[in-house]
């Protein structure tokens, strides 16, 4: 048996903004933050901005 799950066109559009979210802002600077162990609150605060948070 199998099921069907597609997103909502609103779901697809906050993915792919999530995803380019992410991509620009966490992936280029994760390991330097975790190295010197640096909580991002001014990128923290751009996700939420944007309803990441």
């Amino acid at each position: 048996m199998s099921t069907a799950f597609d997103l909502s066109e609103d779901q697809v559009q906050f993915q792919d903004m999530a995803r380019s979210f992410a991509d620009a802002s966490l992936a280029p600077n994760a390991a330097e933050w975790d190295e010197q162990e640096i909580f991002p609150v001014d990128t923290l605060r751009e996700a939420a901005t944007l309803g990441l948070a």
